[in-house]
């Protein structure tokens, strides 16, 4: 199908980090109103289409983190993701709107080609004119919120921390200056995040009044918000389990991880994650240029990193810690994760980060009988103790070695001179040595 010269599709580029999940979940969310108004928000796959621009029109779709999550292959991949874009244009022409809106962050990271193939595509099978948008937050802010997702993304802090001179260099550049070369681009729009979250209606409402959604229909969006920064805690916790349980071995998902396993974790509140003082200056310096190269290309308000003051960090793990959240998430992570949470705060305790008192009552949070207790009240610890034992002597008889001596080791913790029990354990130890021996 030809694409008509009256329809404009606009496509909100990010940049990552700049509330890209709370426009892609607010749209998605007002398709109707936006319908009403001349604006088609694809209906037929999710909020973000990072995943299906980026296998449609990206390279070495093997590496790339999503289908590792997956599973999927790259040629499968690439199929979907054709099927649900002519969907998409088909669904859109049908429609008979004008304008066609589409979000996804990772297609700022299409290299130079997948942005030109991606461009034609859509003016070949739906607009003649196709206009991008991006927001772009001063490059030490996006650092430091980009540092906590690559700790969600299975990074580990000290690692990051370890080359930290090099984090994001030339990323900016990377990222926007692609678009300024390609052609078939009718018009690349950039704006300062921090500028734009001053709009009445933040960033949504700032990228719906520039795509020419009538302001007074703003005040009739549902706005939802996503993503919000974890606490110095929470992150500091999903590093230690990603430093304990990797999520990715041999480039595959770890079968004791899963996608998004630290969402628990999340739910611990406290003062906001941050690097601090001296990490902020290194970063000041090391972006410095990109800053200025931004502010010259796209004429933003960029702040000045290298000559502002920056955060000091002011975190306490005594004043921090809330005991009913620890527990809530040591109730709700999985097992794999479950295991880490006493040996962070042994690691905390030895390195004098907490006082005594406070790791004492941690650790009282993950103990055996938490979740017994958070299910059923109050329970008789030598009533659960021999639960524990029938469990372990069913999942015996089913030859689930490993199920059985954890539920051993949890009706040890509560009867630790038991000689049942003790025995049990034993058993299971010289059973697992005679397996891993013949394999």
């Amino acid at each position: 199908m030809v694409a008509s010269k009256d329809k404009t599709c606009y496509i909100h580029i990010g940049l990552h980090k700049t509330a890209t999940s709370s426009v892609q979940r607010t749209l998605f969310s007002n398709r109707g109103l936006l319908a009403s108004n001349n604006f088609y928000y694809p209906p037929n796959t999710a909020s973000n289409h990072s995943v299906v621009m980026f296998n449609a029109f990206g390279e070495d779709l093997g590496s790339y983190h999503v289908n590792i999550k997956r599973g999927v292959d790259a040629a499968t991949a690439k199929s979907n993701a054709y099927a649900v874009i002519d969907e998409m244009l088909a669904d859109f022409n049908r429609s008979g709107l004008k304008n066609l809106v589409l979000s996804g962050e990772d297609i700022s990271i299409l290299r130079k080609r997948g942005v030109e193939s991606l461009v034609r595509y859509i003016k070949d099978k739906a607009c003649h004119n196709v206009v991008l948008v991006a927001y772009v937050r001063d490059p030490v802010d996006w650092c430091v919120s980009s540092i906590q997702q690559r700790v969600k993304g299975g990074e580990i802090l000290d690692d990051i921390y370890a080359n930290l001179e090099n984090s994001g260099k030339g990323v900016f550049r990377e990222r926007l200056g692609k678009f300024l070369e390609v052609s078939d681009v009718d018009e690349l729009r950039v704006f300062s995040f921090s500028e734009a979250v001053k709009s009445d209606y933040g960033i949504v409402g700032h990228f719906l009044s520039d795509i020419g959604f009538p302001k007074v229909g703003l005040g009739s969006i549902d706005y939802l918000k996503a993503n919000s920064s974890g606490s110095q805690l929470a992150i500091e916790m999903i590093s230690f389990v990603n430093e304990q349980v990797p999520l990715y071995l041999e480039g595959k998902l770890n079968p004791k991880r899963y996608e998004e396993d630290f969402r628990p974790l999340l739910r611990l509140t406290g003062k906001t994650f941050d690097i601090g003082n001296e990490k902020r200056a290194v970063l000041g310096k090391h972006f410095k240029e990109e800053s200025e190269w931004l502010s010259k290309t796209f004429n933003l308000k960029l702040s000045n990193v290298s000559d502002r003051s920056v955060k000091k960090l002011n975190y306490n793990l005594d004043s921090d810690v809330k005991f009913a959240e620890l527990e809530a998430a040591y109730i709700q992570s999985s097992f794999f994760i479950k295991d880490t949470f006493k040996e962070f705060f042994n690691r905390e305790f030895s390195r004098g980060s907490i006082k005594e008192s406070t790791y004492k009552k941690a650790i009282k949070c993950f103990t055996p009988d938490v979740m017994f207790r958070k299910a059923y009240g109050e329970v008789d610890s030598s009533r659960l103790t021999d639960l524990y034992k029938e469990i372990a002597i069913l999942l015996e008889n089913q030859g689930d070695l490993q199920g059985a001596q954890s539920m051993m080791e949890r009706a040890a913790y509560l009867r630790p001179e038991g000689a049942f029990i003790l025995g049990k354990l034993d058993q299971y130890k010289k059973l697992k040595n005679v397996m891993d021996s013949d394999n």
